[in-house]
């Protein structure tokens, strides 16, 4: 009886050593795209201080940009590294927005990116920022039908965002047609557009 269990054992070794060399280029791939997903992230989120209109008192009178993370991942991570470039002739300010107090210091965000992390914690953020110029990302299914602005997706194996302009116009934001158009998904007024 012991034999057959040693000899599948071995067999099953074997083709794990066998087949692990061969597997790893791909595994080490699929690290790498994580890492180019998140950085195009990142990417977007610098990027959408300039395809975006605030009202001129909310961005006019600061001497700096600030884009805001609530929770950890590793977008929140990594957007530290753009902290300090010029952005619309501005510093750009990375601060990260505790949760336990309340959301206090919200209003001095231009963006703030809301983590999977603290999805629990959603609407209770949006409600913080509701009546204020604070464009809202985040990368949850449903974001924008709880009243988020931009929600990043995959779309086809790419990262690509979807966009509540009626929210946005609520709260005094406006985006350039150049963001528009990139969006696969566009709520505005009361109808829904997809892409």
């Amino acid at each position: 009886m012991r034999f057959p269990f040693i000899l599948n054992k071995f067999y099953f070794i074997s083709a794990i050593v066998f087949f692990l060399p061969l597997l790893l280029p791909y595994l080490a791939i699929s690290q790498t795209d994580t890492s180019k997903e998140h950085q195009v992230k990142v990417a977007y989120l610098v990027n959408f201080l300039s395809y975006s209109e605030w009202p001129a008192e909310s961005i006019l009178g600061s001497s700096e940009v600030i884009i805001c993370t609530a929770g950890e991942d590793p977008v929140t991570s990594m957007i530290k590294q753009v902290e300090g470039k010029r952005v619309r002739g501005k510093k750009l300010s990375i601060r990260r927005v505790a949760m336990d107090d309340g959301a206090s210091g919200l209003d001095t965000c231009h963006i703030l990116f809301i983590s999977p992390s603290v999805e629990n914690k959603i609407e209770a953020i949006l409600s913080a920022v509701e009546h204020q110029p604070v464009l809202t990302v985040s990368q949850v299914p449903g974001f924008l039908e709880k009243g988020g602005m931009i929600n990043f997706v995959l779309h086809k194996r790419k990262v690509r965002f979807e966009v509540n302009r009626r929210a946005a116009t609520r709260e005094g934001l406006k985006f350039r047609a150049g963001l528009l158009g990139l969006a696969t998904r566009l709520i505005q007024d009361e109808h829904e557009n997809a892409l």
